[in-house]
């Protein structure tokens, strides 16, 4: 049986046994209401150790495994732990409390009444110096009350004791706190409803379970941080695969940064915005409140310098606020953007995140929450590592389009390279290529090339627009000056931008505007030798401003097409001089035959301007002898008759002179010339003839106009010519007929004279060949008057060009060089600025 053997306490069973005298003890119950003196049997106590080690034992173990399978919820192993303290150390009731620096909060109980888990529940703790928790705060070790209803915690009536001991009816209470690495993070508490201290051991047992919910808050916290960076690898994975799969589109980049940042970071919703310079551009939202996107959409968000998001701007460092609503420029209402934010958005805690790209800032990365509650450090690193990733992918964009655009803009010149290199001769083929390209690689909707023709610069390649853009384009005379992009353009010699045409005062071409509905214009000269030889225009029908680049880039296509141009000039000039070498002999008769054709144009031209004078002479003299023959004779008009016939010889003496000093090289008779004066002798010489041909004669000439260098009698003759050729272009037309002569300044060193008529107009066809000799589109006419009033002019150091009137007719336009020596202004002056801009009937 063992060293020590049971006692029977029958009577009469055994031998009779001689007693000992023994102390009679008092009766003590131990703790745990055992009889003392069983206690003291040593058969007893182990027995009492073996169950109390095995208990433990399986409180242990039973912790243990529920720590090792808890998958982040504590509130299992909380229980778990609360449960086996309370029972394992002979206790009633159980509290877990957690510590975050300022307060305790309730988060596991065992065995307590509901109404005191809801008191708990509903008002974290803060503990003071007197109650225990306070107490055990000071101490960092545990606090063991004997009788919590004598405690001066009770007697001050701490709510917490005051609840624990007449809701819970606790007495003896052990509150021991929960240390991870020296720091407190809570509290595990355990309570007997009666006055019964627990002892060392219990103290030691509690101390454990403390120290397992540690160990329980540890792992929960590795498995959350575990499941966080799972989660932030997978949402970073997700991300770089948006990149990867858009190259070039931001947006599904933006949306999938922006969503899963709201989902990890538990926020309501969050936004993105571009940064040009000036002002922030909102790109991207998610679960934005439809008002405040609205309200960020309206316009640019210029944050103020002192307000939260300036100083983000500022200091290019995150800006986090726990509470918008407590912010001064909230409440005195200075700062618009945030009193949006949280009147539209409900806006209380946010956190905003610069975007750098090599510490420039390009944008802003936004997270908001509806509640005050702040954002972790963990959090807003990884907002953090989202901004950065929106930087890479706005870079990476920038250049998958910077390295798409280098690619279309190589093979485009290749592509021209290649044309030029093929069409040696067909400059055609090369300048419709080149308007296709630009057009395509500048987004442009029309593009037109334009190249000098005498004064005018005409549309020679074109792409885009509707089916008569060219006629249009033709329609329209293209000349320096301010009032087109492409006179503009010639007149600075270098690329004209005009963002809105309606919005420029300088703009002329409105009817133009309106039948093509462009709104941005670009125009780039062609420049060869410093000097203009045509311009690109690129047209956009809203408005929408080209891009440096886009500019540059036709800066080089623009090259490209004068070295066409300039490649064919030379080739032309090429064949032209082996042609020329290869019939010498023929170039040496052709001068002889010319010299004969010379002499022939001067007769001719006596032929043609002398013969008017001597009709005159024979009429007046034949009228003058019908006179001389009445009875009486009429001396009167025999006399007007001769003097007409002496006006009729004195004229076509300054007729031999004129032709004299026309073929002659002498500009020693050329004076200073009133361009007004001369019109208007010229108008009343012929004011007969209009007057026989129904002409009605319009005239519009500017008041300071400058003087012109010239032979007052040639220039009168090339005056004269024209208006004749008007008179006799209208001759055939049934409806009004009118003659327009318009004299103004052109620039600053020329005056330009235009002569317009109503008639017929010229064939386009015969515009460059009409000014040579022998040309002519008269039945009976010779061929030398425009021939010679372009020789009058040139040898006054101007041009004559003719071109197609806007609606019908035709307008000869005369350029003649400003005598700068004279410095006068012209003597009509007066009488011209009378008669500006006024019809009058000569």
């Amino acid at each position: 049986m063992g060293r020590y053997s049971k006692v029977s306490t029958e009577r009469g069973k055994g031998r009779p046994r001689k007693s000992l005298a023994r102390k009679t003890r008092p009766v003590v119950r131990s703790p745990g209401g055992r009889d003392s003196r069983a206690a003291d049997h040593p058969v007893a106590a182990l027995k009492r150790q073996l169950k109390d080690a095995a208990q433990q034992d399986k409180a242990t173990s039973e912790v243990l495994r529920i720590i090792s399978r808890s998958t982040g919820d504590l509130r299992p192993v909380f229980a778990t732990i609360l449960a086996n303290a309370v029972q394992v150390c002979d206790a009633n009731n159980g509290v877990i409390n957690r510590w975050d620096g300022n307060a305790l909060h309730l988060i596991a109980t065992h065995k307590m009444p509901p109404e005191f888990t809801d008191l708990r529940t509903r008002s974290p703790y803060r503990p003071n110096q007197h109650s225990p928790s306070g107490r055990m705060l000071a101490t960092r070790t545990f606090v063991h009350i004997r009788d919590l209803a004598k405690d001066q915690s009770y007697a001050r009536r701490n709510p917490p004791t005051v609840a624990a001991v007449e809701i819970a009816g606790v007495r003896t209470t052990l509150a021991v706190p929960m240390f991870k690495e020296n720091e407190l993070v809570g509290s595990l508490t355990v309570g007997r409803t009666e006055v019964r201290p627990f002892t060392a051991k219990q103290i030691e047992l509690v101390q454990n379970f403390a120290a397992k919910a540690v160990i329980a808050i540890e792992n929960a916290r590795l498995v959350h941080e575990l499941q966080e960076s799972l989660e932030q690898q997978t949402a970073v994975s997700d991300v770089l695969q948006v990149i990867t799969g858009s190259p070039g589109n931001l947006q599904p980049v933006f949306d999938a940064v922006l969503e899963n940042a709201r989902r990890l970071c538990d926020a309501e919703f969050g936004n993105i915005y571009r940064w040009d310079g000036d002002a922030l551009n909102l790109v991207a939202w998610r679960n934005t409140p439809p008002a405040f996107a609205e309200y960020r959409q309206r316009a640019p968000f210029r944050p103020s310098p002192t307000s939260l998001v300036g100083r983000m701007l500022k200091t290019k460092s995150v800006v986090h606020v726990a509470d918008a609503a407590v912010n001064r420029d909230y409440s005195e209402r200075t700062d618009p953007s945030l009193v949006a934010a949280i009147e539209l958005g409900g806006v209380r805690t946010y956190v905003a995140v610069p975007m750098l790209k090599e510490g420039e800032l390009i944008g802003a990365f936004t997270l908001f929450r509806q509640e005050v509650r702040p954002f972790t450090n963990r959090q807003i690193a990884l907002i953090t590592s989202f901004a950065n990733q929106v930087s890479i992918a706005i870079e990476n964009a920038r250049l998958a389009h910077e390295l798409r655009e280098s690619l279309q803009q190589q093979a485009a010149a290749a592509d021209v390279l290649k044309v030029i290199s093929r069409s040696t001769f067909d400059l055609q083929t090369v300048l419709d290529r080149l308007a296709e390209l630009v057009t395509k690689l500048c987004d442009a909707e029309l593009a037109a090339i334009h190249r000098q023709e005498g004064m005018n610069y005409r549309v020679i390649a074109i792409c885009g627009g509707p089916p008569n853009f060219r006629e249009i384009q033709d329609s329209v005379p293209l000349e320096p000056g301010r009032g087109t992009v492409i006179g503009r353009a010639v007149l600075e010699r270098k690329p004209v931008h005009v963002a809105d045409v309606l919005a420029d005062p300088d703009y002329l071409l409105k009817e133009a505007q309106q039948r093509l509905g462009y709104r941005t214009v670009l125009g780039v000269p062609l420049m060869r030798e410093g000097r203009p030889i045509g311009v690109i225009a690129l047209l956009r029908l809203t408005v929408r401003p080209f891009t440096e680049k886009q500019i540059k880039l036709v800066q080089s296509f623009a090259d490209q097409a004068v070295i066409a141009i300039e490649n064919t000039r030379l080739l032309s000039e090429l064949r032209q001089r082996t042609d020329e070498l290869g019939r010498s002999v023929a170039e040496l008769q052709r001068e002889r035959n010319n010299k004969l054709m010379n002499l022939e144009a001067m007769v001719a031209a006596i032929s043609h301007e002398v013969k008017q004078p001597l009709a005159g002479i024979a009429a007046d003299g034949g009228a003058a002898l019908r006179f001389l023959r009445h009875v009486p004779p009429n001396l009167k008009e025999a006399r007007l008759g001769l003097e007409n016939m002496i006006k009729g010889s004195l004229l076509a003496g300054q007729v031999f002179d004129n032709i004299r000093a026309l073929f002659g090289k002498s500009t020693q008779n050329h004076l200073p010339v009133s361009v007004n004066e001369l019109t208007l002798s010229v108008l009343q010489m012929l004011r007969d003839e209009l007057k026989d041909h129904c002409i009605e004669t319009h005239t519009a000439m500017s008041s300071e106009l400058p003087l012109v260098a010239g032979h007052w009698g040639q220039l009168q003759e090339v005056f004269i010519n024209l208006i004749r050729n008007a008179i006799e272009a209208m001759a055939t037309v049934k409806g009004d007929r009118l003659l327009q002569v318009r004299a103004e300044r052109y620039g600053s060193d020329a005056v330009v004279v235009m002569v317009e008529d109503s008639g017929p107009g010229i064939d386009p066809k015969q515009l460059d060949s009409i000014f040579d000799a022998f040309v002519t589109t008269k039945p009976d006419g010779m061929g030398l008057g425009l021939a010679i009033c372009r020789t009058i002019i040139e040898r006054h150091g101007g041009q004559l060009s003719a071109l197609p009137a806007h609606s019908q007719g035709s307008i000869f336009r005369i350029v003649l060089p400003a005598d700068h020596a004279s410095g006068a202004r012209s003597k009509g002056d007066s009488w011209a600025r009378n008669r500006r801009s006024k019809a009058s009937s000569l």
